[in-house]
């Protein structure tokens, strides 16, 4: 029997607070079902206590674990219950602020991009304003950072994580694994903004302090790694990036985490796709251990499903690219960067054996990607390009329009692209 179990019979105030920290520590472990039941627990203790306050933080982090397993319509449901609660607890600054954010959570995986900018806005606003503790400050500021991140607003997204950074240092000093994290954080900002020389020593810095200060077995330690492998390989150097990814991978496997199947993920995907053989095997591994968790109808296997098709090629690997996409789509959205990215490979599948029809997913692809929808650029560009090449012959107005236009989107994030994809075909096409 748990020890919240026995507490529930004395106090139903403690056996609330006891199946909060719960519900926390499982969250952290990534365990949603756990925590889901943990949390739920725990709000409806504390209703029981009368504690307002803690029922309504309780319904809060329930929100944000229902809709991480893409769970919307319960999501949704529980913000209300979140929202009455708020209100009986006399509407205070925190909870009006953790409320606001699980808003802006719900808003941003339901494929409302626009609408949770709007809101994580006004959460840092708010933290502002009322005077709200660092942390809170610092937990506004990176949820509106790592939003911008999806929205391609990377000034934006540096400029708050230097905030964060600044507010770190500020209360607890450097080289504490706080500050650690929030350098980390910026360094990959950067590196997300193609500012790799402004990137790489900051990650380098923030590793050496999560290693000082937790060891070098430690999970942020293992994030650290990752984070050089992935600016490694984003700048075409792909052997400095292995030996980052394998010590991700050794500590990950040490510490049985499910960031193991991403790292492994990754590595096979470079190494596959530069002929190794150790890729495939990397890649299937990683599959397995994804299906076994989640199963195959989860947003997180289809994604990896996706790197596999491109492996398998376009013959064997079309049918995986659909089922990718069905799965990306209903959990996430057709829009965001994962589907995105799946939905331009089964375009240029088709492109393959069947023109028409391949022209027909990259135009849905680029229809689905106004400016404001928060589409990759560069999955969006390379759409343009391949229907660009496409329509050519039939319609060299319309395929030039798409060419220039995939221009101007890559000429400052990826001008080799422009000068191997774009130019010489404009030229030789005139």
């Amino acid at each position: 029997m748990l020890e919240s179990d026995r507490s529930d019979r004395k106090s139903p105030r403690l056996a609330a607070r006891a199946y909060f920290l719960a519900g926390a520590a499982q969250a952290d472990l990534k365990d949603r079902v756990h925590a889901a039941r943990a949390f739920e627990a725990a709000a409806r203790a504390a209703a029981d206590a009368g504690d307002a306050e803690l029922e309504a933080a309780a319904w809060i982090q329930l929100v944000g674990v229902r809709a991480d397993a893409r769970q919307l319509e319960q999501a949704k449901a529980l913000l209300t219950a979140a929202e009455t609660a708020e209100r009986r607890a006399g509407d205070p600054p925190e909870l009006r602020h953790d409320l606001l954010a699980a808003r802006g959570f719900v808003a941003a995986v339901s494929g409302e991009p626009e609408q949770a900018l709007e809101i994580l806005r006004a959460a840092v606003e708010l933290a502002e304003r009322e005077h709200l503790s660092p942390r809170a400050r610092i937990t506004a500021l990176n949820s509106l950072a790592e939003h911008e991140k999806q929205l391609n607003l990377d000034d934006e997204s540096v400029a708050h994580r230097n905030q964060v950074l600044a507010l770190a240092e500020a209360v607890y000093g450097r080289g504490h694994p706080e500050w650690a994290d929030a350098l980390l954080d910026l360094g990959m900002a950067y590196g997300q903004a193609g500012k790799l020389d402004e990137a790489r020593p900051r990650v380098v810095e923030a590793a050496a302090a999560l290693a000082a200060a937790l060891g070098p077995g430690a999970a942020q330690v293992g994030q650290a790694e990752l984070a050089l492998a992935r600016l490694e390989a984003a700048d075409g150097k792909g052997e400095i990036a292995e030996p980052h990814f394998l010590k991700a991978i050794a500590i990950y496997e040490a510490l049985g985490a499910r960031e193991l199947e991403i790292a492994l993920m990754e590595l096979g995907e470079i190494k596959a796709s530069a002929g190794h053989a150790q890729g495939r095997p990397m890649i299937e591994r990683a599959l397995g251990l994804l299906e076994q968790r989640l199963g195959t109808e989860h947003y997180e296997y289809a994604a990896a499903e996706s790197i596999y098709a491109a492996v398998l090629g376009c013959k064997d690997g079309e049918p995986r690219l659909v089922h990718a996409i069905a799965v990306l789509s209903k959990s996430l959205s057709p829009v965001q960067g994962r589907t995105v990215k799946a939905r331009l490979a089964l375009g240029e599948c088709q492109l393959e054996r069947s023109p028409a029809a391949g022209i027909a997913t990259l135009t849905a692809l680029i229809d689905d990607c106004p400016p404001d929808a928060g589409c990759v650029i560069n999955y969006l560009a390379y759409a343009r390009i391949d229907r660009g090449k496409a329509i050519w012959k039939r319609d060299p107005a319309a395929g030039k329009a798409d060419l220039l236009a995939a221009r101007a989107m890559l000429i400052d994030r990826d001008p080799e692209a422009v000068a191997v994809e774009i130019d010489p075909w404009l030229k030789s096409h005139r």
